[in-house]
């Protein structure tokens, strides 16, 4: 049950409204009494305001007034009856909402006992009067100028599309050509700064103008205060960011006084423009300033500003086993207890905030940080036991965030309890190996999906029904298995697929240009092969037409399969095991023609697996079985860098008559940006686990920074940064 509980001092300033989230009871009797209730939003003042003359219940009158109407109001007599009580006097409270988050129909108007205060009786003061003379007067209109209506709307979209560039040439030199403090102008050119970590610059080049000019007493329309109060929100935010903690607080401070002022909870006969007395709205936004209050006072590292930060977050959060609470007060809650040393309590007070903020980098920094000691995977497990209905979405969610933000070691140990939780799963299998390739640990990544498909080998991908395609994971295995794939002799000339001078042991593969292009595998003609020939049409040109035309869309679970199947093939091409690819890459091509997987989920994985299959059709000096330990090709050089390292890979070159293989030492997403100091993106921990690999005095050549001239810079001009 919620009540709204009103202050009204001779200070109009220090008005406020707030919102009690009362415990749900089954009875009357055991309902707060209105005295606690005091308590509850006086506590809550203090640290709001640390007011010198502190209000008490003994020096006040409490007075009841239903359903918003000033008339109603009636002095309560005694303060030790229940908040159940009044309601029931008039018929305004049930059981029903006692039990509920439902709010009551009546509030609590408390009044400073002054002999000069004339006491409310039944008819409303004239300050109350004048208070319904404000809400028909609200001004509706969005203050824009019709000649500007347009250009801001296309600004502002393009503000959410992150096309600063274009959004800024707009602003600047259109809107604010016509209107140069234009406030929407204003927020969105500091919001452009701020995206490139230039917070000082917002506020005294765009945000503190806003504020000045739109937050004083006098604004022009409901929109325009919005606007204002935005802009002081982000010059808060700013200041926290630059370690301006008591100005983040002083721009709080006169932010309460403009929503009191812009609420018509001041008072008075003169008429004025009200923009604010909606009671949820004003108690939603008073809500965003004290957070950021209470992360300012916290950061101040005083004990009493810590305590006061303490005390506006618990009024916040009055409830913390609500089915809602305010998220970012939480999210600051569970920082403040880890902080002091409640370790489990902070962790799950975080995970709770990233159910609701699950795309925020901030709460997934800090859930990070919070697993960053010996103890991390016991509060882990307390937090989610592992026997929980959702655990296994729930484990891989947490290991997909630490394996983002650096942590691999302790992603892949999350990887394996979704695993542990669904075997069944391809999605766990699959980012599992993932993160063991991250980390150069490919004969592990091929256990794990090698693993996957024996224990699940009927999973299938494809329906095989009207002579479409369809392969088992325990099929797909069973070729690696005959084929020996990862333990076998790559270097003798037996092995299956090789493609070698003898001409009855040569699968060949010809890439076919056209319909999206795919592989054609020829098989040997020999008989003395010892891996079984599987059971696959001939890839012919009138086959593949009919495949594109008859390829439906694969549920998830099977691209997640499938993608397992990639992964493999690109796996043991990275390593130098080549020569059962040829047959892996038969039983694939037909389940990935006409499916156009590169618009899927998979399409990383796809675009590997369709680069491999055209590389192997190009034979010219592509050595199939190429020595696997690094100590087999002494002289061979090294091509780092993304996935453009594969055209070289396993090529020979000869220069001055010298054979010296070309190995690939491949880095997921190498780019500048990522291998910044301050980045903790994994492809920096890739790199250089992929460096530590590489023999020490080998001749390596890096092909640095191709992503960044393609996407990077034109993203870069886009920021305007």
């Amino acid at each position: 049950m919620r009540l709204y509980v009103h202050f009204e001092p001779s200070d109009e300033e220090l008005a406020w409204t707030k919102r009690v989230n009362l415990p749900p009871v089954d009875d009357i009797s055991t309902c707060p009494s209105v005295r606690s209730v005091l308590r509850c939003f006086f506590t809550a003042y203090n640290a709001k305001f640390r007011s010198k003359t502190l209000p008490e219940p003994g020096n006040v009158d409490v007075y009841v007034e239903f359903h918003q109407n000033a008339s109603s109001r009636r002095l309560l007599e005694s303060l030790d009856e229940s908040v159940a009580e009044i309601g029931s006097s008039a018929g305004c409270t049930d059981k029903m909402l006692l039990k509920s988050g439902k709010t009551c129909d009546f509030e609590l108007v408390v009044v400073p006992k002054e002999p000069q205060r004339k006491v409310l009786g039944p008819e409303p003061p004239p300050a109350l009067k004048t208070k319904f003379k404000y809400l028909a007067e609200t001004i509706e209109e969005d203050g824009r100028d019709s000649k500007l209506h347009g250009v801001l709307e296309l600004a502002a979209t393009y503000m959410k599309q992150r096309k600063f560039r274009a959004a800024r040439e707009i602003y600047t030199d259109v809107v604010m050509k016509k209107e140069p403090l234009n406030p929407e102008a204003l927020v969105a050119l500091g919001d452009i700064l701020v995206a490139n970590g230039q917070h000082e610059e917002a506020v005294e080049e765009y945000f503190f103008k806003c504020w000045k000019e739109h937050g004083g007493e006098e604004c022009g329309c409901k929109a325009h205060a919005q606007v204002a109060f935005t802009s002081g929100l982000k010059i808060a935010e700013c200041y926290i960011e630059l370690g301006k903690f008591n100005e983040a607080v002083r721009i709080l401070d006169e932010m309460q006084t403009f929503l009191r002022v812009n609420s018509g909870s001041t008072g008075g006969e003169f008429k004025r423009k009200i923009f604010f007395p909606d009671t949820e709205e004003r108690l939603w936004m008073e809500e965003q300033m004290d957070v950021l209050k209470a992360r300012a006072l916290y950061e101040t590292k005083s004990f009493d500003n810590q305590e006061n930060a303490i005390s506006l977050i618990v009024h916040l959060l009055p409830d913390l086993a609500a089915p809602t609470l305010n998220l970012d007060a939480l999210f600051l809650y569970a920082k403040i207890a880890f902080d002091r040393g409640k370790k489990s309590e902070a962790l799950s007070m975080a995970l709770r905030v990233l159910v609701g903020k699950s795309s925020d980098r901030a709460v997934k920094k800090v859930l990070v940080s919070f697993l960053n000691d010996s103890g991390w995977m016991e509060r882990l497990k307390n937090a989610v036991p592992p026997n929980g209905p959702s655990a296994g979405a729930a484990y891989a969610f947490i290991a997909t965030i630490l394996k983002d933000l650096g942590a691999v070691e302790k992603a892949i140990a999350c990887f394996q309890l979704a695993q542990d939780c669904d075997p069944q799963n391809a999605s766990y299998a699959l980012n599992h190996a993932h993160a063991l390739e991250i980390c150069c640990r490919y004969a592990e990544a091929y256990h794990i999906l090698t693993v996957f498909f024996r224990r699940n080998g009927t999973l299938k991908v494809g329906s095989g029904g009207n002579e479409a395609a369809k392969l088992l994971a325990g099929s797909f295995v069973e070729i690696l298995d005959l084929a020996k794939a990862w333990y076998g002799g790559h270097n003798g000339k037996q092995a299956p697929g090789v493609l070698s001078e003898i001409q009855g042991y040569r699968w060949c593969i010809e890439w076919v240009s056209g319909n999206g292009g795919y592989a054609k595998v020829t098989p040997p003609s020999s008989d003395s092969l010892d891996m079984e020939d599987p059971k696959v049409a001939p890839l012919r040109l009138h086959t593949v037409q009919a495949k594109i035309k008859a390829s439906s869309v694969l549920p998830d679970a099977e691209l997640d399969l499938l993608a397992c199947f990639f992964t493999i093939v690109k796996i043991l091409f990275v390593n130098g095991r080549l020569s059962v690819l040829p047959s892996l890459i038969r039983v694939l091509e037909p389940l990935r023609l006409g499916r156009e997987l590169h618009r899927t989920t998979i399409r990383n994985e796809q675009a590997y697996y369709a680069c491999i299959a055209q590389l192997l059709s190009i034979e010219n000096a592509l050595v199939m079985s190429p020595p696997v330990s690094p100590d087999g090709c002494p002289d061979a050089i090294y091509i780092c860098g993304d996935s453009h390292t594969l055209a070289t890979a396993w090529r020979e070159i000869s220069p001055h008559g010298e054979q010296i293989l070309l190995r690939p030492a491949l880095v997921t997403g190498l780019k500048h940006w990522h291998l910044r100091k301050e980045s903790t993106f994994y492809p920096k921990l890739n790199f250089w686990h992929v460096v530590a690999n590489i023999p020490s005095k080998s001749r390596v050549i890096f092909l640095f920074g191709e992503i960044d001239c393609r996407e990077g810079i034109l993203e870069a001009v886009e920021k305007y940064d």
